[in-house]
């Protein structure tokens, strides 16, 4: 969405609209969000595998198949309403730079 908006204002006004201290913030949040959320996702691998080390596969898999199923349904719920989300935010900032 960033470089959305970035290339529609460097494309109908020139490079001197950008705020180029922005993109430093922009990059610094896309590279920590991956670091974290890759450091994140490996502790709770390392958490479930020790919590289930000594259990039967048997036992486990069905429990994990009803939980699959929810996190699914979480995932496609979740992506959704990020694109509301994302409208909101481009239909204000346009909004707002209008009424100016």
């Amino acid at each position: 969405m960033v470089a959305g908006l970035t290339g529609a204002g460097f494309a109908s006004a020139g490079p001197q609209v950008l705020v180029w201290e922005g993109w430093g913030k922009v990059l610094l949040g896309l590279l920590l969000s991956s670091v974290l959320g890759f450091l994140a996702g490996g502790l709770a691998m390392t958490l479930v595998y020790s919590l289930f080390r000594r259990t039967q596969p048997v036992r486990i898999r069905g429990t994990f198949r009803v939980l699959q199923i929810f996190s699914s349904a979480f995932m496609a719920f979740s992506h959704g309403s990020n694109d509301g989300q994302k409208f909101m935010g481009t239909f204000t900032w346009l909004w707002s730079s209008v009424a100016r």
